[in-house]
């Protein structure tokens, strides 16, 4: 659990692995460096209900994706499979912003985790790609049951090989 602020760079680590899904608490923000690498095990996501700033650039995006994928070096089986890791998980007035991001390999990119969500969705300039599952949640972005006050905002963003790109149902 990240109950204050705190920064993943590729200079602490080369890879970060999620061994257990990790909590961004309301209050405190998880900052991601370009060039980071963070591979998932399965079962585990970021749950974000503070916010999670990942801001890459063209030249050193952030890699979001499953252990089994070789990206940084080998861990797991290097087979990645669609629905390996479950992926970013919102609620309350979470907020994520994903800029230079390449999201794979995971049972969905973002999703509100229950109840009302009235946080901010940005995306930009970012990839969702070989997202599993077989129902409405295997969507890059899924933004049923978003409240009134919240935000979702797409610029330049491609979504391949998911079962939706974009669910705004509810």
């Amino acid at each position: 659990s990240i109950g204050s602020n705190r920064t993943l760079s590729p200079s602490s680590a080369a890879v970060y692995i999620l061994t257990c899904s990790t909590y961004v608490q309301p209050g405190a923000t998880l900052s991601i460096d370009p060039g980071t690498i963070i591979k998932g095990s399965a079962g585990t996501e970021l749950s974000i209900q503070g916010a999670m700033n990942a801001i890459g650039t063209t030249v050193s995006p952030i890699t979001l994706t499953s252990i089994n994928n070789s990206i940084g070096g080998s861990t797991g089986n290097g087979s990645p499979q669609p629905g390996d890791w479950s992926g970013i998980t919102i609620s309350g007035s979470g907020s994520v912003d994903l800029e230079h991001t390449h999201l794979s390999y995971a049972q969905s990119g973002i999703v509100p985790n229950g109840g009302s969500y009235d946080g901010s969705i940005v995306v930009k300039n970012s990839s969702f790609a070989s997202l599993g599952g077989s129902d409405r949640y295997a969507a890059a972005v899924y933004t049923s049951n978003s409240g009134p006050r919240s935000s979702v905002a797409f610029e330049n963003t491609t979504m391949s090989n998911a079962l939706v790109g974009l669910n705004t149902s509810g």
